[in-house]
């Protein structure tokens, strides 16, 4: 598997934070489309994570938390 690409993890949180209540296959779909192999999605976000990204992952979407650590609605 090739190294993890800050850039990448960056596209992938900045998905994340664009569309909030993303499906995984959607969010996969996303990821493709930004020309990155969506089979590295969670790999991609758990590194965001890792480097500080507030991204949790809601049972079948993921969302993005605000600064207080509270998940932001996904009607926002």
């Amino acid at each position: 598997m090739p190294p993890i690409d800050a850039g990448d993890i960056e596209t992938v949180v900045g998905l994340v934070a664009d569309r909030p209540g993303s499906t995984a296959p959607e969010l996969a779909d996303l990821v493709a489309a930004a020309g990155i192999d969506p089979d590295r999605t969670n790999k991609l976000l758990q590194a965001g994570v890792r480097r500080g990204a507030l991204i949790e992952s809601r049972s079948t979407y993921w969302v993005v938390r605000d600064e207080t650590g509270s998940p932001k609605s996904i009607d926002e």
